[in-house]
């Protein structure tokens, strides 16, 4: 390639976040072993193209797996989010907390440390 091609190239911005459920007790946080959320983001055109998978709390987190999920689920039925640019990691939580970014059967994603 040529560089003239390589500057036209367009280049997609990916972002992978890992949630867990964290349990707070006397004073002290505990991250717990079962339960989470997957969330993969991609920039395109559109906006924001967003994979999920969703942990139950009956089973082990794994990164991998739930990467794996997330991944299948961008390419194959994204979410689609009119954002500009992949959102921080503390954005996107705060949007999935006030229930803007929600699963595909329009569920809010399971925050747990809403009490």
């Amino acid at each position: 390639m040529t560089n003239e091609q390589l500057k036209a190239v367009k280049v997609m911005k990916t972002k992978t976040y890992h949630y867990r459920i964290v349990e707070i007790a006397d004073w002290k946080e505990t991250v717990l072993g079962n339960g989470g959320v997957t969330i993969i983001a991609q920039e395109t055109d559109n906006g924001i193209s967003i994979g999920y998978s969703v942990c139950s709390t009956l089973d082990r987190f794994c990164k991998k797996t739930g990467r794996d999920i997330a991944h299948t689920r961008l390419k194959e039925d994204p979410i689609i989010v009119n954002l500009k640019g992949v959102p921080s990691r503390d954005t996107m939580l705060a949007l999935m907390e006030e229930g803007l970014v929600r699963q595909n059967n329009g569920t809010p994603f399971p925050m747990h440390n809403q009490y």
